[in-house]
């Protein structure tokens, strides 16, 4: 910080380039504390709060490389340290479960949901696509990854919290993140433009299986089913459960897809149901004499005349209503 002052002062600018080697050195620091300990040992609070906002400082007065990675640098740096700093001070008072993973999805999260607010009306194009694409989008790839990982995971368990589906710290963190997911694109669009049709398939793809982990979290705590996907295989209640949550969410979507006249949507919830009449026959009734079997039996034998009758394939769109569909 006092190096552009003191370039200033003797007029000697080259001095106060010396300034940009603050950025390598946090980040050399932070990779010893990542291994070694944590950032905030032996004062180290302290000492990182004065080089971030000395980092701040100098970003705000343009004595910085105009390279949008040195802003993004300081979004990393601070999320990384919160992720840290969660477990490390959690872990004194709760030892397992949930809270402590967590962390490494609310901090990010908070970071991303600042930055989109704090950038919603910048007209700086360049200052906007370095914070909100070039600085949070590493973080919502990891929030993604990490989202998946969770969901498929964890178990959820929090205690001395009963689990309750949706109402547990962790599915709120990850419909959170679904939340956020949606609310960021929508706002980077003009830096990512292709990212907006890409989003429905994504969005799909982590409700689908935040839908299954809470289905198989809550056998596990409500019925006490092993937290393992391969009890699928073993566990006719498992089963059943999930011949229904497959065959309701294809129904949904055929549904949908015949109101919005969309094929592939359609195709999508088609192909959906075929896995669940395939799961019928492979697994579910390979539990010779269960209840569970003949209910699944039936109840997709059920769904699929609704299915039928509410939700038939969409008729092809004709040339001229594509083209002014596409013109609208």
């Amino acid at each position: 910080v006092l190096l552009p002052i003191i370039s200033n002062k003797i007029k000697w600018p080259l001095l106060a380039t010396l300034s940009r080697l603050l950025l390598p050195v946090m980040a050399l620091v932070l990779i010893f504390d990542f291994f070694e300990n944590h950032p905030f040992a032996h004062f180290g609070f302290y000492s990182w709060l004065v080089a971030l906002a000395a980092y701040i400082w100098l970003l705000m007065r343009d004595l910085m490389p105009k390279q949008a990675v040195f802003r993004a640098a300081l979004v990393w740096m601070v999320a990384i340290i919160g992720g840290i700093e969660w477990q490390h001070y959690l872990s004194y008072i709760i030892t397992s479960g949930v809270w402590l993973a967590i962390g490494w999805g609310i901090v990010p999260l908070l970071i991303i949901a600042g930055i989109v607010r704090w950038q919603k009306n910048n007209t700086d194009y360049k200052i906007s696509r370095a914070w909100l694409w070039v600085g949070a989008a590493p973080l919502m790839l990891f929030l993604c990854a990490w989202f998946m990982f969770m969901s498929l995971d964890s178990n959820g368990s929090a205690l001395p919290l009963p689990y309750i589906p949706l109402l547990n710290p962790l599915d709120i963190t990850l419909a959170s993140i679904m939340l956020i997911l949606l609310i960021w694109e929508r706002n980077i669009r003009q830096h990512f433009y292709k990212l907006e049709s890409l989003m429905p398939i994504i969005a799909g793809l982590m409700g689908f299986t935040l839908l299954n982990g809470i289905l198989l979290r809550t056998l596990h705590h409500w019925i006490g089913t092993p937290f393992q996907w391969t009890a699928i295989f073993d566990y006719p209640a498992v089963q059943m459960s999930f011949t229904f949550l497959w065959a309701i969410s294809a129904f949904i979507l055929m549904l949908l897809a015949h109101k919005r006249a969309q094929r592939m949507l359609w195709m999508v919830g088609a192909a959906l149901m075929g896995l669940v009449v395939a799961k019928i026959f492979l697994l579910d009734l390979a539990q010779h004499g269960t209840v569970e079997r003949i209910v699944s039996f039936i109840g997709a034998g059920v769904m699929l005349l609704v299915m039928g009758y509410f939700a038939p394939l969409p008729p092809a769109k004709s040339g001229a209503e594509q083209v002014e569909k596409e013109a609208l």
